[in-house]
């Protein structure tokens, strides 16, 4: 099962530090193109910095962050998470960057708290919505329209 070990806590460590540098260049790219507001782009800096803080606690607390009872496999949790870091790369709509930043945060929070039922929660939450947007992308794709940037 998923975060049964130190080994397993430090991959999950490693993602989100990753998914975090993906998301800052993201935002970062959004500024440049004039796609995303200041308070959007503020607010999501926020996230990544929280997701740092989060995934860098797990690197130091890795003993409190083993989850002994998080009924999912490791290779699904991290299967979803490197899913969901692509799909943040590729979203076009500034509002799904931040549903997905959200949900990373609060499965990070979780993780490094060594939370069972919280981390499964944001487990499944992340995978949702990534189901959702990868659906609404899509859907605004196939219409030929241009994502908006609150939309």
């Amino acid at each position: 099962m998923a975060l049964e070990n130190k080994k397993d806590v430090e991959e999950l460590a490693d993602h989100l530090s990753a998914i975090a540098d993906q998301a800052q260049s993201r935002v970062l790219a959004a500024i440049k193109q004039g796609r995303i507001t200041p308070e959007d782009a503020r607010t999501a800096f926020d996230q990544v910095v929280l997701l740092r803080q989060h995934a860098n606690r797990l690197y130091i607390e890795t003993t409190l962050a083993i989850v002994d009872d998080l009924k999912i496999p490791q290779t699904e949790l991290t299967q979803s998470i490197v899913e969901a870091g692509v799909a943040l790369m590729k979203f076009e709509r500034v509002a799904s960057l931040m549903t997905l930043l959200t949900d990373f945060v609060k499965l990070a929070a979780a993780a490094s708290a060594g939370q069972s039922k919280a981390t499964l929660n944001g487990f499944k939450k992340l995978r949702q919505d990534l189901q959702e947007l990868a659906k609404l992308d899509a859907q605004i794709a196939g219409r030929g329209a241009a994502p908006t940037q609150q939309a």
